[in-house]
């Protein structure tokens, strides 16, 4: 079995957690989260020079990651990701979990997903505005989604809706 590289099991160490807390909201089952982590990772070490050679090396561990969760069955229960999926775009709905459910900052959200820090506040902005109108964002096929009981039991949208006393993001 070949070693992994000292940098892969570094980033490993910084990064496994918060995606398995973020699989989580995707999927309603722990252990097929932790599955999809699982394998995220394990592709990304078979990869881990190429990718450490791409202009953005969390993104591409970022794209194998929500590819294995876009991959997986649905739950039978809706998880507060595909209520948000539903209402938002994908990038979008993946943003407002980090930022008001994982509370990763936009700038802790931009290193972990490889995104440019500019387009992380645009998107969480558009997406709290989308939110707080009741409305859908952009063209991104998806219902509009009145209510999710089992998602507001978890958290519910009021806990991604934005505060109301003024605070601007």
């Amino acid at each position: 079995m070949r070693e992994l590289a000292p940098a892969f099991t570094a980033y490993c160490a910084l990064q496994a957690e918060v995606y398995r807390r973020f699989a989580r909201l995707h999927l309603a089952d722990r252990d097929r989260a932790d599955a999809a982590v699982e394998r995220c990772l394990a592709e990304a070490a078979t990869t881990w020079h190429t990718i450490l050679s791409s202009p953005r090396p969390a993104a591409a561990v970022w794209q194998i990651l929500t590819r294995h969760l876009a991959e997986q069955a649905p739950d039978a229960t809706a998880t507060l990701a595909h209520v948000l999926r539903a209402r938002v775009t994908a990038p979008t709905a993946d943003i407002l979990l980090l930022h008001h459910v994982l509370r990763l900052s936009p700038a802790q959200i931009a290193d972990l997903t490889g995104t440019d820090p500019a387009t992380i506040t645009c998107r969480l902005r558009a997406g709290q505005r989308s939110l707080a109108a009741g409305g859908a964002e952009g063209e991104h096929g998806g219902p509009t989604v009145p209510s999710a009981p089992n998602a507001a039991r978890r958290g519910g949208l009021a806990s991604v809706a934005p505060h109301r006393r003024g605070r601007s993001y």
